[in-house]
């Protein structure tokens, strides 16, 4: 079924300490947009603060569109995210933090988008990064859906406060962010809705990101990373299993070599293959095996997520 011309979105966004200064420039850059036909889920996850309450209650009062869902005390947001999935009602849910801008076409340039690409499950946009003095930095990430999907062998190449994410996958999937996953749950389902249809990413900078030291630490971006790896190593197998293969087959890398696909994401399996083995044999098998060539730069990348995986505690 075709959809409609005007769909409704469903924005989700969950708050918790950031300043009052930063959540009304973020809800009011939704509130301001030029597609209005939304409803603006917002999750309170700090119940404790007062001062969280009454912005929220004083908006609401302005807007309708507003849903306001308080927690009964802090669950995080992960599972703040999904509490706010359980309350969408639109054809495409868009995210939204809190500490963020959206520019005013963003959801009319997304929600068109998702019109002309039906099979698109997840649309994500370019966006600047910004400071406290206001500098910006464009972060472009690739766009078109097979380079997507290879990267995310690597990484997370989706900005998820950009996203649009068609709930009908989510809900005929049953898939939901992974509340076992901390952090780079939007890494994790975004390789989950991969299997399901095509990614995007719009050429064009549709929102401000911020960036400042009340942001996750030093310490919490190293445990990102080790999450990181082992979600990129779980989508490797979930995309291997889509061609019959196994982590374990017999001559893996002669198996993914003989596959009837484009040879750039042949060079990405291959590299998801050679970085998930230990240290020793990332180093000396791609030779053996004569792809030393072919991996080019993601030999070094491979190096690097070896040891990380293997010489660092686990943390999932």
């Amino acid at each position: 079924m075709a959809e409609s011309e005007t769909p409704k979105i469903s924005v989700v966004m969950s708050i918790y300490n950031e300043p009052a200064d930063w959540l009304r420039k973020s809800i009011d850059s939704i509130l301001n947009q030029t597609y209005g036909d939304f409803e603006f889920i917002i999750v309170n996850d700090n119940p404790q603060s007062i001062s969280n309450r009454k912005l929220l209650e004083d908006y609401q009062k302005r807007d309708l569109r507003i849903l306001i869902i308080e927690n009964s005390n802090n669950i995080g947001l992960t599972k703040s995210l999904n509490v706010g999935l359980s309350k969408a009602s639109g054809t495409y849910i868009a995210r939204m933090d809190a500490d963020d801008i959206s520019l005013p076409h963003r959801f009319e340039k997304q929600v068109e988008f998702m019109n002309l690409n039906p099979n698109c499950v997840v649309c994500g946009t370019w966006m600047n990064y910004f400071n406290e003095s206001d500098l910006m930095e464009l972060i472009r990430e690739p766009i078109e859906s097979d380079d997507i999907k290879r990267i995310l062998l690597m990484r997370n190449c989706i900005a998820h406060p950009t996203v649009f994410i068609r709930r009908a996958t989510l809900v005929l999937n049953s898939i939901r962010y992974n509340e076992q996953v901390r952090y780079c749950q939007d890494y994790d389902l975004f390789s989950r809705l991969a299997m399901y249809g095509t990614l995007a990413n719009i050429p064009e900078s549709l929102l401000k990101y911020r960036r400042s030291d009340q942001q996750i630490s030093t310490s919490k971006k190293e445990e990102q990373r080790e999450l990181g790896y082992n979600i990129g190593y779980s989508y490797f197998l979930t995309v291997l299993a889509s061609y019959g293969l196994r982590a374990d087959s017999l001559n893996l890398p002669s198996k993914i070599r003989s596959l009837k696909i484009a040879a750039n994401e042949k060079r990405y399996l291959l590299f998801a293959y050679y970085a998930n083995l230990r240290l020793s044999s990332c180093l000396t098998s791609p030779l053996l095996n004569g792809d030393l060539f072919q991996l080019g730069e993601l030999y070094l990348s491979s190096v690097k997520r070896s040891f990380y995986r293997f010489h660092k505690k686990p943390v999932m």
